[in-house]
């Protein structure tokens, strides 16, 4: 997770004193809209999803993410190409 704030956090620096210039922010209504975004909600999904499963339960879906995924990748750049 701290991999995907830290790209973002010079934003947060410009961003938050730029909305605090406005008087009329309404901070609660933002941190809804920020944190309450589909992608927010499955991303925090997904992680709490695979920290539960754990890495015993990824070995049932090791033949399709390790090798077939690679095949069907190489197959899928090499149409792309063309």
């Amino acid at each position: 997770m701290l991999r995907i704030f830290l790209p973002a956090a010079p934003l947060y620096n410009i961003g938050f004193p730029k909305a605090n210039e406005e008087r009329n922010t309404r901070w609660r209504m933002l941190a809804h809209e920020v944190l309450a975004g589909k992608a927010i909600v499955l991303l925090v999904g997904a992680l709490l999803i695979g920290g539960i499963w754990g890495a015993e339960g990824t070995e049932s879906l090791s033949k399709f993410y390790g090798d077939l995924f690679k095949g069907l990748l190489s197959l899928f750049l090499l149409g792309m190409a063309f």
